[in-house]
């Protein structure tokens, strides 16, 4: 069976990829996280008091991806987000 993101889901990780695209602490956080979970840095540079830093919103948001992963173990390729995590790679990566 083939792992869909559920509509929550998918706003969360639509979310904190938009986040993960500016050049601000809770954009660091954001790469920081979505990267851990793509595990393009070497060493995973994401601490949970990371999220610290996040506002509510964007808190919550790590949440829910992080309880959806929990259950499906996918990476973010598999989902059709390759593309976008490579930009995030590239643009983070000494950075995070």
């Amino acid at each position: 069976m083939k792992a869909t993101l559920d509509p929550d889901t998918q706003h969360a990780l639509e979310l904190l990829l938009t986040t993960a695209q500016y050049d601000t602490e809770q954009g660091r956080v954001a790469a920081s996280f979505l990267l851990s979970w793509w595990n393009d840095i070497d060493p995973p540079r994401f601490a949970l008091t990371d999220v610290w830093v996040l506002n509510q919103e964007l808190a919550q948001a790590c949440a829910q991806l992080f309880s959806w992963l929990a259950v499906h173990h996918v990476p973010p390729d598999l989902l059709g987000f390759r593309v976008p995590f490579e930009a995030l790679a590239s643009a983070w990566r000494d950075r995070v």
